[in-house]
């Protein structure tokens, strides 16, 4: 093969084989080469912030529903660590007290001092929140099943709780921290950000639906336009 042309004679010899012969022969002489589709594409991109301005004023009713519809981001929380030793719903009662114990000499080990986050580590059977050392974060009431949730908000910081029972297993809980719940006019310049973020993303994904919308229909009629013409 010499500047991307073959031999003539290599041409005459492809030639006369059959269609069969000239696919087992013709590897001989060509590489394939693979191409990759590529395509040019546009993309116009309609950014919340950049609509942040065409917002209107929000009245206050708008930011006391905000409030309302949202209001476990601005209720009392408390932050927390948990031990969870896993019960089984159809366990038998001697694994139900194998259980038990072991949950209670936990219990045992941390009024004695033991270190809640290393004992979570080493012990709880909650493995997503035992990496963390059994820390669950910041929660408002209702966000646990109901025992953990009373059991929790009844504490204070730094307070272990007794072995509380729920349908995951034996939990012992030890708040860290308590938050206060939020009255809306501590939170104002926070709720009117969010009402104006939600509305501008609004308004920018109308801004981009009327775009396609016109867009589409332009290809549309340049598509059907030589064929009105013929």
């Amino acid at each position: 093969q010499r500047n991307g042309q073959l031999p003539e004679t290599v041409l005459s010899e492809l030639s006369a084989l059959s269609p069969e012969a000239f696919a087992s022969r013709v590897d001989r002489y060509v590489t394939p080469c693979f191409v990759p589709i590529q395509k040019r594409v546009r993309v116009v991109s309609f950014s919340t912030d950049a609509f942040l301005a065409n917002v209107a004023a929000v009245p206050e009713a708008d930011l006391v529903a905000h409030y309302e519809t949202n209001g476990a981001d601005y209720a009392e929380k408390v932050s927390a660590r948990h031990i969870l030793i896993r019960v089984d719903e159809d366990a038998d009662e001697e694994t139900r007290q194998a259980k038990r114990d072991k949950i209670d000499g936990i219990h045992a080990q941390l009024l004695d001092g033991a270190d809640f986050a290393e004992l979570a580590t080493e012990l709880s059977e909650d493995y997503g929140s035992a990496q963390r050392g059994g820390n669950l974060g910041f929660f408002s009431q209702g966000q646990m099943v109901p025992a953990f949730d009373t059991a929790a908000f009844s504490l204070e910081p730094e307070q272990i709780s007794e072995v509380v029972k729920t349908q995951f297993g034996y939990h012992i809980i030890k708040v860290e921290e308590r938050q206060a719940a939020q009255a809306l006019d501590a939170v104002r310049d926070e709720v009117l950000a969010k009402v104006k973020r939600e509305r501008a993303d609004q308004l920018a994904m109308k801004a981009a639906d009327d775009f396609a919308f016109r867009a589409f229909r332009s290809v549309d009629e340049n598509e059907r336009t030589p064929a009105a013409q013929t």
